[in-house]
């Protein structure tokens, strides 16, 4: 009956000798969701001995605090390692952000569970904690705090968050590299600067995973539709996809020249692949017209071919005057 003058009763059912009653016990004190159920449940919780199940128990702890989830807070310390971790992530999905002391003291918590969740719990305090906090996080020895860590550093959304991000994009851990590439294509108007940086680690693989994250995640082909805007908002497609292409995201865009439906956008992309680094995109221009486009795209395959040629020339006529000065 969920009712609140049921909770004695259930406070001492939680020692009966048989578990399956003490679980009911532990379940029926979760749905009666006040913070009087809350205090009996976890003091047995810290003070049983025998192992419970994860699961129940982490879902009554949620019902049972949900309205007052700072209740938590002075068993943490008391808590067995099991019980701890349990308590920290039933606490992750009902914190609130001005628990920040809470917080700042999980992450330096000796067991790497806790700090794992302590990162998700980050998310919800004020950003000027939260980024330093989970820079530090990003860091950890265990790969999956990094991981937590990354993952929260993306959904801040903070260009403050780049720096760790880049980093993360360079971890030996695989799952950390592809969560940073993610939260990376996510940053919106900090993505030059996002480029930029991941291009200064010189690694080619954190430039490749967070490049195939972009056009996956739909981010390339969104400015590439943006390239027929007028004013900033063109200018900074423009920018992006002319940076893009010149780091290695190539084919995509190359493939939009010849089969976008729009006309305008195709034209568009004619204008900034002319203008692009022509060493590496020549191949690919050659490949595409030797594909038998529609003759529409073919004319406007052939006019970027023939300027990326011509600036291909005059990039190696530039680097001979010195060869000739020489001799």
């Amino acid at each position: 009956m969920r009712a609140a003058e049921a909770i004695p009763v259930l406070a001492r059912a939680l020692d009966d000798r048989s578990q399956a009653t003490a679980i009911t016990a532990i379940r029926a004190l979760g749905r009666i969701g006040c913070p009087g159920a809350a205090a009996p449940l976890l003091e047995h919780l810290v003070a049983r001995t025998e192992p419970l199940p994860t699961f129940p128990v982490e879902n009554a702890i949620i019902g049972a605090c949900r309205s007052q989830p700072e209740v938590i807070t002075p068993y943490l310390d008391r808590a067995a390692p099991e019980v701890k971790r349990m308590l920290v992530r039933a606490l992750s999905e009902i914190a609130r952000g001005d628990m920040t002391d809470v917080l700042l003291r999980l992450t330096s918590d000796p067991q790497a569970e806790v700090r794992a969740s302590s990162a998700r719990l980050l998310t919800l305090a004020p950003v000027d904690i939260a980024l330093p906090a989970l820079s530090a996080l990003a860091t950890d020895e265990e790969w999956f705090v990094r991981l937590r860590a990354i993952v929260a550093l993306g959904q801040l959304q903070h260009a403050g968050a780049t720096t760790s991000l880049v980093k993360g994009l360079c971890d030996r851990h695989r799952f950390v590299r592809l969560r940073a590439a993610r939260g990376l294509a996510t940053m919106g108007k900090h993505l030059t600067k996002v480029l930029d940086e991941v291009e200064a680690t010189k690694d080619r693989y954190a430039m490749q995973a967070l490049l195939s994250e972009l056009e996956l995640s739909g981010v390339v082909m969104r400015y590439v539709n943006q390239l027929t805007l007028t004013g900033p908002a063109r200018a900074h497609a423009e920018r992006l996809v002319a940076r893009m292409v010149d780091l290695g995201g190539r084919r995509l865009i190359v493939s939009a020249l010849t089969e976008h439906e729009e006309a305008g956008v195709r034209e568009a992309i004619a204008g900034v692949l002319a203008a692009c680094q022509p060493g590496p995109l020549v191949p690919l221009v050659e490949r595409a017209l030797a594909q038998a486009p529609p003759a529409a795209s073919r004319q406007l395959l052939e006019r970027v071919h023939a300027a990326l040629v011509d600036a291909l020339r005059a990039g190696d006529e530039e680097a001979a005057k010195p060869l000739k000065a020489a001799s």
